[in-house]
């Protein structure tokens, strides 16, 4: 007799056999991307350790650089770094950036490369994850590799992926998010009627979600 559980369709078949990599392809995709994560820091290094100038990624990561001084000298008064140290208060943004700069700068010193640190670290741990979300979608060890070379090496990623920006920082977590796009669009589905649903407003607060 089927049942109602046997019935439903397998949520692997509308996806092709993940291809099982070989020794060989591993080593070679791990030495592609070292290669791809040493040459971002070295070509974006002068980025990572210059001034803060009179440019986008400049003006942004200074504002930023004022929420981390401020979460560092006062944490409580601050607001974590939501009310900067010129008195103007800045809290439209989640805190994970802030809190991040504030712990590199509080372990390396006031230095731009520490300011910068969770920009540019993001930028780097991208390499891998985005391998491997390439991999979970079924994408061959060869394929795989070529997409995060295409994506990745380019002058968009050098210029701004040392930019203290929230989606800078948050590319990573969206790459390790699951391979299944359905699933992942119920989720966040469901996420957002219920925080829509919610009996006290959200969206009034002025701030973004983590």
């Amino acid at each position: 007799m089927t049942t109602v559980r046997d019935a439903q369709p397998d949520p692997d078949a509308r996806h092709p056999t993940r291809h099982r990599a070989t020794r060989r392809e591993v080593t070679v995709a791990a030495i592609v991307l070292a290669v791809l994560v040493v040459a971002l820091a070295v070509v974006s290094w002068n980025r990572v350790t210059g001034p803060f100038g009179n440019s986008d990624e400049g003006l942004d990561s200074s504002v930023w650089a004022m929420c981390t001084r401020a979460l560092r000298d006062d944490p409580i008064g601050s607001a974590l770094g939501g009310r900067r140290t010129d008195g103007v208060s800045y809290a439209n943004h989640p805190p994970l950036l802030c809190l991040t700069g504030a712990a590199t700068e509080t372990l390396a010193g006031e230095e731009e490369w520490a300011t910068r640190a969770p920009a540019w670290l993001a930028t780097l741990a991208l390499v891998p994850l985005t391998y491997l979300m390439l991999r979970r979608l079924r994408f061959e060890p060869f394929l795989a590799t070529a997409g995060t070379l295409v994506g990745l090496g380019t002058p968009m990623i050098v210029t701004y992926g040392t930019m203290l920006d929230t989606p800078v920082v948050a590319l990573p977590f969206a790459a390790a998010q699951p391979a299944d796009a359905g699933n992942y669009a119920v989720t966040v589905k469901n996420i957002f009627g219920a925080v829509t649903s919610a009996p006290v407003p959200l969206t009034g607060t002025g701030a973004a979600p983590v």
